[in-house]
């Protein structure tokens, strides 16, 4: 079994970075729109234009180093690192952040866990992404797990053919993760069922 996990708001806190990104466009009502419907609903509900959301997210890609002593990684999560490599569970990282801000992360954390990481963002679908990095590393669908945060990444999975495993503690709410084959509220449940999955 090879899972792959989703870097933002997966195993790091940066949902805040990114909501300090958009700024001026992220008031009570669309911060709402955000947490239940991500990236997609801001752009249908017309918040802002796609080519702003791509320069905001730009801007924030570049400068996420600047900040990388007040992103930390989500309590507990890597204790199921960690259970999993005792386990000789394959893993694997996709992300559309820079390579260099995810390597800068691990460096602050002393952390070597993952098999690979793959960066990629394509803006007509997650899915596209997850089939590069499927083709690149010759992976069988039934042998792959995502664990990821979106609603995007849900979409993306079913696109693709893949199961998922949906945190709570990300970018989107419980409610935005609904279709999800599972769903977990915390690092220790998390463990739990892939350990399970395993077997």
């Amino acid at each position: 079994m090879k899972i792959i996990f989703d870097f933002d708001g997966t195993l790091v806190k940066s949902e805040w970075y990114v909501k300090q990104v958009l700024g001026d466009y992220l008031t009570d009502k669309n911060v709402e729109i955000f947490n239940k419907f991500g990236f997609k609903g801001l752009l249908e509900r017309k918040v802002l234009s796609l080519i702003e959301l791509l320069s905001l997210l730009r801007k924030g890609r570049n400068e996420w180093l600047n900040n990388l002593d007040k992103i930390l990684a989500v309590p507990g999560i890597e204790k199921v690192l960690k259970g999993l490599i005792k386990n000789n569970i394959s893993l694997g990282l996709l992300s559309s952040n820079k390579r260099k801000n995810i390597d800068g992360f691990f460096k602050k954390e002393n952390w070597n866990y993952f098999e690979f990481i793959y960066t990629g963002m394509n803006i007509f679908g997650k899915d596209k992404v997850i089939e590069k990095m499927m083709e690149k590393h010759k992976f069988k669908k039934s042998e792959v797990i995502y664990v990821g945060d979106e609603k995007r990444d849900v979409v993306a999975c079913k696109i693709v053919g893949i199961k998922m495993i949906g945190v709570t503690w990300g970018y989107n709410n419980k409610e935005a993760l609904w279709g999800v084959d599972y769903l977990v509220d915390s690092p220790t449940e998390l463990l739990n069922l892939l350990l399970r999955l395993s077997q």
